[in-house]
């Protein structure tokens, strides 16, 4: 599989995808970066005084912790029978 060259099509496929990004994080309203969501998030608690939706952030602080957890332990399902063979084959100690 050959990649494009062309200028012009990479900047129409760049500046497409940034659309949609923003388009969806405008209509949804949301971030995924958890700095940038906390962030907002506590500004927006301070100029309220409501701060009732600050206790929802532990959802930005503690998830990313559980994904990379859950994706460790299917990794290590998954590739678990290749590990052993590489080490039984002397290919890894």
């Amino acid at each position: 599989m050959d990649f494009s060259s062309d200028r012009l099509e990479h900047s129409i496929i760049i500046s497409a995808l940034y659309s949609v990004g923003r388009t969806l994080s405008y209509v949804a309203k949301s971030s995924l970066n958890p700095a940038i969501a906390f962030g907002l998030v506590f500004f927006e608690c301070c100029k309220d005084g409501h701060w009732g939706r600050f206790w929802n952030l532990w959802i930005y602080s503690i998830l990313p912790f559980v994904g990379a957890f859950f994706s460790y332990a299917i990794i290590k399902v998954i590739y678990r029978d290749c590990y052993e063979k590489q080490i039984q084959a002397g290919l890894r100690e």
